[in-house]
This record gives structure tokens, C-alpha cells and sequence, in this order.
């Protein structure tokens, strides 16, 4: 579909916030690092704690470990601890090993039944797609209006058809394609919000449904 393009001095205004809210975040981070460095000593039981975490989740991810994850979330609280550890667990498993074995929604359905475990598993979904496609508007989104700015005087080519819908709803919804890869290339794309809202509501069901049901398929007889 061919839409009226930005001008260039919205893109320069849009780069020019993009570059002060890096820079705001690289200065945030720099200040918390010294002062978590300053007062070890008070954080250094909660730091070992998130290590600890950290460590068990990666490496049991690389193990495709389904029993010591089902035993990792079965002891935590459904209404307080649940959602945020399998939320921190589906996080690092698409941002750190995007290609690793998709054991967690078997392990949640496992431990907290199917239903709480697989709400558990969509609304982590949800948030993770958010969370990529955020960060690829905000940092390749305005890639194509630059090219564009190049190829075409006065118009742009807005990527929001029913194939692009139908694409991007495939892709959410196969388990082995990663959600941040997804999500990243949404927001690269400049395909607006609801659109891919739609997109992962609908795909994220269908990914849902086929993770459980190959769970299922593969439980001993």
C-alpha cells in the first residue's frame, strides 16, 4: 500500500530522541553499576541470588532439561513467584539461546496444569513480542523511511497488507522460530502496533497449542 512518506524533519527529530534516550540509558547504567559495585555488600545476597537463577535457567536450557525445570517452577506460588520466573526463563531462552530446545511451556503445563501453565506461557508471549517489537522500532524503524527518503520524493510503501499479517502470524506461531527475532523484525519493518498485536494474539494461540500438543504427543505410554 503506498502512503504519504515522513518528512525529513520528523525522522531527524525521531533520531535525535533515539540517540538522547541511548545516551540517558548508557549514563543510567554506568551510575547503577558504580553504586551496585560501591554497596556489594548490602546487594550481595539478592546478586547471588539472580546468579544463581541466571545460571540454572541457561544451563538446564542448554540441557533441555524438562524434569529439573518442571521441578524449578513447581514449588512457586501460582498468584505471586510463577508468572515472573517463567516470564525471566521464556526471556533469557529468546534473547540468549533463541534456538535452544522450547521445553518451558511443557515444563509450566507440567508443573501448574495445563491451563495456569499455559497462561502462564501466552501472557510471557505477549510481553516478549511487545518487548522485540519495541525494540526494533526504536532501533532500526526508521532504517527503510531513511532508504526510502533516497528512492522515493514523496512516498513511502507502508508494509501493512493481509500477507505481511499472514507472515508475521506464521511466524509467531511456529514454536522454533524465535519471538524476539519476530518481534525485532516487525518493529524493522515499521508495521504498526496493532497489527502486530493482531499478528501475535492469533499466533501466539496457534504456537500455544502446538507446543502442548507435542508435549502431549511425546509423554511415555
Amino acid at each position: 500500500m503506498i502512503t504519504e512518506r515522513p518528512r525529513p524533519e520528523i525522522i531527524k527529530k525521531r533520531l535525535l530522541i533515539k540517540a538522547i534516550v541511548l545516551i540517558s540509558i548508557l549514563a543510567v547504567a554506568m551510575i547503577g553499576a558504580a553504586l551496585v559495585q560501591h554497596y556489594f555488600y548490602i546487594l550481595d545476597s539478592y546478586l547471588y541470588t539472580a546468579e544463581f537463577h541466571y545460571l540454572f535457567i541457561m544451563h538446564n536450557l542448554k540441557d533441555h532439561n524438562i524434569d529439573l525445570f518442571t521441578e524449578y517452577f513447581r514449588p512457586m506460588d501460582i498468584k505471586t513467584r510463577a508468572f515472573p520466573m517463567v516470564l525471566a526463563a521464556h526471556m533469557l531462552q529468546q534473547f540468549c539461546l533463541p534456538f535452544s530446545g522450547q521445553i518451558l511451556v511443557a515444563a509450566a503445563v507440567r508443573a501448574f496444569g495445563a491451563v495456569p501453565g499455559g497462561l502462564l506461557s501466552y501472557i510471557s508471549f505477549i510481553l516478549l513480542g511487545f518487548i522485540s517489537a519495541g525494540i526494533g522500532k526504536f532501533l532500526f524503524g526508521d532504517i527503510q523511511s531513511l532508504v526510502e527518503l533516497r528512492r522515493y520524493p514523496d512516498r513511502h510503501i507502508s508494509l501493512s497488507g493481509t500477507g505481511v499479517s499472514a507472515g508475521l502470524i506464521s511466524l509467531f506461531a511456529v514454536p522454533v522460530v524465535p519471538i524476539s527475532f519476530t518481534g525485532i523484525f516487525s518493529g524493522f519493518l515499521n508495521i504498526p502496533f496493532k497489527r502486530v498485536f493482531l499478528c501475535m494474539t492469533i499466533g501466539f494461540c496457534i504456537r500455544l497449542i502446538m507446543s502442548v500438543t507435542f508435549f502431549l504427543w511425546n509423554l511415555p505410554q
